[in-house]
């Protein structure tokens, strides 16, 4: 009887989904264009790689989102070296992977150009980064 509880507890465990939390945000650029940047961590972690996927609504009157993204990691209550991940961009939108090297508060500043050659500039703000 007991072996059969213990069998009946892990098949449980091993059918039941794991739900994987992430970390959406959003802004607007200057000139009134939505993204959404989700980040595939909740919590978000220092020293642990985490992917980034950048969704924009149609800025500038472009049929296609982007065609190129570099966002700049930068902590706004001190100096960080550099940190600007490069995204690969395609029609749904684009990815890439970042590092939070330190716990706290980031900002992302997310450079992303169309392909009527316009720039959008999208500031994310997170307020919490945890220590690993």
């Amino acid at each position: 009887m007991r072996s059969a509880a213990l069998m009946l507890f892990l098949l449980f465990c091993l059918s039941t989904p794991v739900v994987a939390a992430e970390t959406i945000l959003t802004a607007t650029d200057a000139a009134g264009a939505k993204a959404t940047l989700t980040l595939s961590e909740s919590p978000l972690l220092s020293m642990t790689p985490t992917t980034l996927h950048l969704v924009m609504n149609r800025a500038h009157g472009d049929t296609l989102l982007s065609t190129a993204a570099v966002c700049d990691l930068t902590m706004p209550a001190m100096p960080m070296p550099v940190n600007r991940p490069v995204l690969e961009c395609n029609a749904i939108g684009c990815n890439g992977e970042a590092v939070f090297t330190m716990a706290g508060a980031w900002d992302i500043a997310c450079d992303v150009t169309f392909s009527s050659g316009k720039n959008s500039l999208f500031l994310f703000v997170i307020d919490m980064v945890q220590m690993k």
